[in-house]
């Protein structure tokens, strides 16, 4: 099912991108936006208060142990990285950078955390793949932004 979102969300960025005639770095900014927003924003919302309201399932569901304060730390911890990841939607810019990073390196440790468990191939698709994506669409738009930036005063083209 987190595939399917993850997906889902990437393409409604690029419809969006597509139907605004958006330029190059905007529409980059969309699938960003989008994904940040839409997956690692309301869907992780939902994940972090499953997580706080049913915490015996949710333990459950991760092959953890129930009751470990570690895991209340970490629904908290989701929460406030998906609020950040909502803000994306208005405070676009170099402000995507820090929402992208985060959940690239937690989604990469998970990722870790994942391969020594066996039924997991959807989620390491998520968990692998989509940090990379990210990453990738942060890196080209931080070279497209820079490389339309005009150059400083007495240091020509």
């Amino acid at each position: 099912m987190f595939i399917f979102l993850a997906a889902l969300f990437v393409a409604a960025g690029l419809v969006h991108g597509a139907v605004k005639h958006a330029g190059k770095v905007e529409r980059i900014d969309l699938v960003l936006v989008y994904l940040l927003a839409g997956y690692h924003g309301i869907v992780m919302v939902a994940v972090a208060l499953f997580g706080m309201i049913h915490p015996a399932r949710a333990a459950a569901m991760l092959g953890a142990p129930a009751g470990n304060v570690f895991q209340d730390f970490m629904a908290w911890a989701y929460l406030g990285m998906s609020v950040a990841s909502i803000l994306a939607i208005w405070l676009r810019g170099s402000y995507l950078a820090g929402p992208v990073v985060y959940w690239s390196i937690y989604f990469l440790g998970a990722t870790r955390v994942h391969m020594s468990q066996l039924g997991m191939l959807l989620i390491l698709a998520t968990h692998a793949v989509l940090p990379c994506v990210m990453l990738a669409l942060l890196a080209w738009r931080t070279s497209l932004v820079r490389g339309a930036a005009p150059s400083p005063a007495g240091q020509g083209a």
